[in-house]
């Protein structure tokens, strides 16, 4: 392991520890503050598709914003794990099962290409004011990421506790700096960061 890798373990598990104590609940849900930002991001396109997830431990909660998109057309897709990579797969706002680390996964057939997501919407462990985002350490998203549309927006979700200084998260040659986070309360563009 490199030290970038040793520091974001490390920072994981202080992390880990932090949502375990007592006196930390859940970060909510983020609809309020994201949701005009994806519409923006949405105007004028004529088949959007924005990428979301579903809600899993300490992860804030994206899924009534996901509701309200599909409600108004959008095209939504949810990720399912396969094998060591991301597939993504479009979702009615109904149908989830359990797929592999207790995460729910859309059961549909009908997938959509990483290049074809104008809004990805991912989880983060925490990110800092270099845009640097920290996952749970699987490199799932990291991977999938490669292949992302020149422009297309990556925006992680996070608490507001865990927004760390500029710098804080070491950025390694396969992290892609996203282009906002969001929080319960606000997103922070990338020209913020």
């Amino acid at each position: 392991m490199n030290d970038a890798a040793a520091e974001k373990a490390a920072l994981r598990r202080v992390l880990r520890a932090r949502w375990q104590s007592a006196s930390t609940s859940a970060p909510g849900e983020v609809t309020s503050a994201l949701l005009p930002w994806v519409r923006e991001r949405l105007s004028g396109l004529a088949d959007p598709v924005v990428a979301g997830y579903i809600r899993h431990g300490h992860e804030v909660d994206v899924e009534p914003m996901l509701q309200t998109l599909i409600a108004e057309g959008v095209v939504v897709v949810l990720p399912r794990i396969i094998g060591q990579n991301l597939e993504f797969v479009l979702w009615d706002g109904r149908s989830l099962t359990e797929g592999r680390y207790g995460l729910m996964e859309p059961r549909g057939d009908e997938t959509r290409t990483i290049g074809s997501i104008q809004v990805l919407v991912v989880p983060a462990m925490a990110c800092d004011g270099s845009m640097v985002r920290l996952g749970r350490g699987g490199g799932f998203y990291d991977r999938a990421l490669q292949d992302l549309a020149a422009e297309s927006a990556v925006v992680a979700v996070v608490g507001d506790d865990a927004l760390l200084p500029a710098g804080r998260i070491p950025r390694e040659a396969h992290d892609i700096q996203v282009y906002a986070i969001a929080t319960a309360t606000r997103v922070i563009p990338a020209s913020a960061g």
